[in-house]
């Protein structure tokens, strides 16, 4: 969380390309949670 308030210092000098990068970290994190919600029901499903 302070590693991410401290991006957000830093690219407040481009404020027009910080938030194209926050947008790319969020959708990563929506990828990666996915990929292991299908992983995690492969495996529990177990047929």
């Amino acid at each position: 969380m302070a590693l991410l308030s401290r991006k957000r210092n830093k690219n407040s000098i481009i404020p027009y390309i910080y938030p194209i990068f926050d947008h790319y970290e969020v959708v990563f994190i929506v990828i990666l949670y996915s990929f292991f919600q299908c992983f995690f029901l492969a495996i529990t499903r177990d047929e």
